[in-house]
């Protein structure tokens, strides 16, 4: 039985940056049907029992950090902001993937950032994680279901877009995009020997 070598495991995480790549070009140019191949290659990425960055982290000693924003739900908790800004919200996106190697409130492990909640839509939480699983898993990227939580499917509606897309589709985009960049990074710190705030040496 072959063994894949720390190599190996490097190479088809450059794999994923390519494909995500050619994935992200595709779908600005108006191939919405790419979005399902985006929701698998971050799957592989960031949600399966053994997830490929986790193992990139372990077998190179290293952490991936990204930087959060706050919502405004966590600003006003905070003092930061005043309450009224809460009322009358029907959607927030709390996590935004696109802000992650900006500076942001905290820097935080990637983990922490796929589980806190992205999208809140009319009282229900949502999830990184469970946004690219929803489309990968349930959707037609590697498995097509005969039903979908009528929940998830509210991610998907028309009425609520963000410059074009679903608010799902939005997401996805914008993961997919600072994935590339969070793979670069990695690529630099671990090929180039460059280093970056963003990737650590793990405790």
């Amino acid at each position: 039985m072959a063994t894949l070598t720390n190599e190996g495991y490097l190479t088809e995480l450059l794999d994923i940056k390519e494909k995500l790549e050619d994935f992200v070009i595709l779908i600005s140019q108006g191939r919405a049907t790419y979005f399902k191949d985006v929701a698998l290659k971050l799957r592989i990425l960031y949600c399966k029992k053994r997830p490929l960055l986790k193992e990139i982290e372990l077998r190179f000693l290293v952490q991936c950090m990204v930087a959060i924003k706050y919502s405004i739900e966590e600003q006003v908790a905070r003092g930061m902001l005043p309450a009224s800004l809460l009322d009358g919200l029907h959607f927030q996106v709390k996590c935004n993937a696109s802000t992650w190697f900006e500076r942001g409130h905290e820097l935080v492990p990637i983990w922490i950032a796929l589980e806190r909640d992205a999208v809140i839509l009319t009282n229900e939480s949502y999830s990184l994680r469970r946004i690219i699983e929803v489309m990968a898993d349930r959707m037609g990227g590697a498995h097509i279901d005969q039903s979908v939580p009528d929940a998830d499917l509210k991610l998907y509606n028309s009425q609520t877009q963000i410059g074009g897309f679903s608010l799902a589709e939005s997401v996805l985009f914008d993961v997919a995009r600072s994935s590339i960049k969070l793979i670069e990074l990695i690529e630099d710190k671990l090929i180039g020997g460059n280093a970056s705030r963003f990737i650590i040496a793990s405790l």
